[in-house]
């Protein structure tokens, strides 16, 4: 099974593991050894998993190497105004970071399914996470079919990112 999708597996299986309630809020997930080993991969593979997770604001980093579950946050929802300019209005500092530049990357095997194309099919790529007073409380990941996204259109998107 190659990297990226082994990857993905165990980001997926943690992930799941710590929305279902496995792993608490506050407590330190096993050591990257012990997760490799139960994992059947390397230390370095189970490392890039936990960033995948610490992206997403899932966990975080503790003291020394630990990695402990990140508090759930609570979702506000409004009908007629966006979670960010109702945080602007309640006083708080919204801040947009944007974790990579878009690109085309190739459909992964589980991007595949989702978008029912090849594996390879070229994909745009976006991916930022939102900020409040230092609190990270939103992450998105997107993905758009490229054929759909002319290059000028790439290129303003692109624009965005410092």
């Amino acid at each position: 099974m190659p990297k990226s999708q082994q990857i993905e597996r165990i980001t997926h299986q943690l992930r799941e593991d710590i929305l279902q309630g496995a792993f608490k809020p506050y407590n330190v997930l096993p050591t990257r050894r012990t997760l490799a080993d139960q994992f059947e991969t390397t230390p370095d593979t189970i490392a890039k998993a936990l960033r995948n997770l610490e992206i997403e604001g899932l966990v975080v980093k503790g003291k020394g190497h630990s990695v402990r579950v990140n508090t759930p946050r609570e979702r506000i929802t409004t009908n007629e105004e966006t979670f960010r300019d109702y945080m602007k209005a309640q006083g708080y500092t919204v801040k947009v970071e944007h974790l990579a530049t878009p690109g085309i990357i190739p459909a992964t095997p589980q991007l595949a399914t989702l978008f029912r194309v090849p594996i390879g099919t070229p994909l745009v790529e976006r991916a930022r996470r939102e900020v409040v007073d230092g609190i990270v409380y939103r992450y998105s990941r997107k993905y758009y079919r490229a054929e759909f996204v002319s290059e000028d259109v790439l290129q303003k998107i692109r624009q965005d990112y410092p």
